[in-house]
C-alpha cells in the first residue's frame, strides 16, 4: 500500500509540528505556504543585522508538558532559560506587572487606588455577577472598579469592542487563569509560570529545525498559494494554486483563517456563509526601533490604558542572558486596529511619527536617539472573540465535520486564542488523529 499523503497548508507553528509528528507516524506530509519565509506569523526577520521576531512570542516551562519536551528537544543548547520579567502602563507611568500595591499607587495617586481596593474587597467576599463575558469575569475577580480602569481600555485596544462584548473564553485564556481555561496539564508551578524557555537564534530558528526534520520523510513548497480546494462528495478531492498546478491529496490539514479557507471552498450553504460573517479579526502594526539608548529592562510592556494607543512595547535586547556586546537598544511598538481604522492607512513616515512621539511624550525613549526603523503590517493577525462567536463557530465546523479527510489546527484555523505551546500540542494530537485515520483504513 502506498504512503498516504497529506497536505498541509501552511508553515506556521501548528501546520510544521503536525507535519513533524505525521512523520513519526510513516505519514507523508506535503506541507505548502504561501509566502517565501517559515513559522507565519510566529516567524522572524532581519533587522540591523540580527534576527527579531515578529512580535513577542511567549513559550513558559509551565506550558503542557509534552510541549516543553518538545520545545526542549529542538531547541537544545540554543535554548535559554529566562526570567519572566513583564511591565505595564496607566496614566503613562511604567510600574511592574502584576502590580504591586505600591506600583499601582503611583501609577494612578491616592484615590483611583482606594476605590480599587475597595471594589476588589468587595469582589472578593461578596457574590458576583453571573459571567456572560470577559468583563464579568475581570469584575468578579478584581472588582468593577479596576476592571473599568485596566481591563474594559485592554479589550477595547486588543479586541476592537468593550469587555462586556467579549466572550469570557478570551479572559480564561490569560495565563493566570490556567484553572478556569480548563488546562489541566499546564503545570501551575510558581517558578515554571516565570520561566521563558526562549531560543537564541528567535523563535524562527526552532521551525527552520523542525522544518529541516520534516523535509527528512516529506516536503515542504514555499510560494505555493492556494486557489481553490475541490470537493467530491465528503471528501476534499484536490487543491490548485496560483501557478496553475494541483494536488490530489489523501488528507488535507488547513491553518488558514476560517473566512480565508471559505473564499477558497468550491461550494458551501448560504447559512454557512452567514455564520462565517460573524467571525472576525484584528490587524497589527509592529514598528521596530532602533534606539542609541538603554531602555526598561521588562522583556514587554502592555498598555492597558488608553494614555497611549500602542499596545504593547517589546524590549527585544531583555531576551537574552547577556546583551553587553549589544551597540543599541531594539523596541518593537504594536498597534491593533481594524482596516478602517485611519492608522492602518497611514504610510510608514506618519506611523513611525505617531509611535516616536506616543514614546517620547511617555518618558520610554529620546526622540533625538533613533537611529533606525522598520515597519511591519499584520492583516488578520488575531481572531476578535466577541460574545456569542462559538455558537457560529460551533455551526461552521459541524459543517466541516462531514468531510473526512479534512482537519484544522492553530489559531486562525480554529478561532481560538491560543499561544505557541497550545499549537504544537494541537499539532500533536492532529497528527495522532490522523495516523488513526488511515490506521482504520488500511
Amino acid at each position: 500500500m502506498p504512503i498516504p499523503n497529506v497536505s498541509v497548508i501552511g508553515a506556521g507553528p501548528a501546520g510544521l509540528t503536525a507535519a513533524y509528528f505525521l512523520t513519526k507516524s510513516s505519514l507523508r506530509p506535503l506541507v505548502y505556504e504561501g509566502s517565501k519565509e517559515i513559522g507565519g506569523l510566529a516567524g522572524s526577520f532581519n533587522f540591523r543585522g540580527r534576527s527579531f521576531d515578529i512580535g513577542p512570542h511567549i513559550f513558559l516551562e509551565s506550558s503542557q508538558p509534552e510541549a516543553v519536551t518538545f520545545w526542549k528537544e529542538i531547541g537544545g543548547n540554543d535554548l535559554q532559560q529566562l526570567v519572566l520579567s513583564r511591565g505595564m502602563i496607566l496614566e503613562k507611568r511604567l510600574v511592574s506587572y502584576p502590580p504591586t500595591p505600591g506600583g499601582l499607587l503611583r501609577a494612578i495617586g491616592i484615590f483611583p487606588f482606594c476605590m480599587a481596593a475597595a471594589s476588589a474587597i468587595k469582589a472578593k467576599f461578596f457574590v458576583g455577577v453571573k459571567v456572560k463575558s470577559a468583563g464579568d469575569f475581570f469584575s468578579n475577580y478584581y472588582g468593577n472598579y479596576f476592571r473599568k480602569l485596566v481591563f474594559n481600555p485592554f479589550c477595547e485596544k486588543y479586541m476592537g469592542i468593550p469587555d462586556v462584548n467579549v466572550d469570557v473564553n478570551f479572559a480564561t485564556g490569560l495565563t493566570s487563569f490556567v484553572k478556569e481555561a480548563g488546562k489541566t496539564d499546564v503545570q501551575p508551578e510558581k517558578k515554571k509560570l516565570k520561566t521563558l524557555l526562549y531560543p537564541r537564534g528567535g523563535t524562527k530558528m526552532m521551525w527552520m529545525r523542525i522544518a529541516d526534520k520534516v523535509c527528512e520523510k516529506g516536503e515542504i513548497h514555499f510560494e505555493k498559494k492556494l486557489t481553490k480546494i475541490v470537493t467530491k462528495g465528503k471528501r476534499i478531492e484536490h487543491i490548485c494554486f496560483s501557478d496553475g498546478t494541483t494536488s490530489d491529496t489523501d488528507f488535507v490539514v488547513s491553518t488558514l483563517p476560517v473566512k480565508v479557507f471559505f473564499d477558497l471552498l468550491d461550494t458551501y450553504p448560504n447559512e454557512i456563509r452567514e455564520e462565517i460573517q460573524n467571525l472576525t479579526s484584528r490587524n497589527t502594526l509592529l514598528i521596530y526601533l532602533s534606539i542609541d539608548a538603554r531602555a526598561f529592562s521588562y522583556q514587554y510592556v502592555t498598555v492597558f490604558d488608553h494614555s497611549l494607543e500602542a499596545g504593547r512595547i517589546t524590549n527585544f535586547n531583555s531576551w537574552k542572558k547577556n546583551d553587553a556586546t549589544d551597540k543599541d537598544t531594539v523596541l518593537c511598538i504594536e498597534y491593533w486596529c481594524d482596516a478602517k481604522d485611519e492608522i492602518w492607512g497611514f504610510a510608514n513616515e506618519e506611523i513611525l511619527e505617531k509611535a516616536v512621539k506616543e514614546l517620547t511624550d511617555a518618558g520610554i525613549i529620546n526622540k533625538n536617539k533613533v537611529t533606525g526603523f522598520e515597519i511591519l503590517r499584520l492583516p488578520n493577525s488575531h481572531p476578535v472573540l466577541s460574545t456569542g462567536y462559538m455558537t457560529s463557530l460551533t455551526r461552521i465546523n459541524n459543517y466541516l465535520a462531514q468531510f473526512e479527510n479534512l482537519a484544522f489546527a492553530g489559531r486562525h484555523a480554529t478561532f481560538k486564542w491560543d499561544g505557541q505551546a497550545d499549537n504544537i500540542i494541537g499539532g500533536m494530537r492532529l497528527a495522532e488523529k490522523i495516523a488513526e485515520h488511515f490506521r482504520q483504513k488500511a
